[in-house]
């Protein structure tokens, strides 16, 4: 039982991990788009 319970475990965690990592790629792509509109319209306005 014990050997399951920590499979089990570690499982979730993992998978808590990934969601984490998922999170912040797609929280970094956004903030890279919103910076990369910026630039633009920055550009933009200055010419």
């Amino acid at each position: 039982m014990r050997r399951n319970d920590r499979m089990a475990r570690r499982q979730n965690l993992e998978k808590r991990e990934e969601e984490k990592a998922n999170r912040l790629f797609k929280l970094i792509c956004a903030a890279l788009l919103l910076l990369a509109l910026l630039m633009i319209v920055g550009y933009a306005l200055a010419s």
